[in-house]
């Protein structure tokens, strides 16, 4: 049992390298452009990744905390995605000084 354990933990860690390493290729060439992450997928699994991928480590400011739903991950389910993050909607909001209202 033991045995199992430590091979899916190695399976874990080396699926979580490799989409790490899919993200730096897709995400450095426009690190400064990108002004947020939004992942997508289970909460347990995309916080594991998160700590695991140096990429995530380094721009934690632009990981965003809302999470994408994604039951099965398929094309319906990448295409779905598209629709959800293009309907979010992005506030900026300043702080007014009490010397402004006056």
């Amino acid at each position: 049992q033991r045995r199992f354990e430590r091979s899916r933990e190695r399976l874990i860690r080396e699926l979580y390298d490799k989409t790490c390493q899919t993200a730096r290729a897709v995400f450095e060439p426009f690190q400064a452009e990108l002004d947020y992450i939004m992942l997508g997928g289970e909460s347990a699994t995309l916080t594991a990744f998160a700590k695991r991928c140096p990429l995530l480590a380094r721009l934690p400011d632009r990981v965003l905390a809302t999470r994408l739903a994604v039951d099965r991950p398929n094309r319906k389910a990448l295409d779905g995605i598209g629709y959800e993050v293009w309907k979010s909607g992005v506030y900026i909001l300043q702080s007014v000084s009490s010397a402004d209202c006056g």
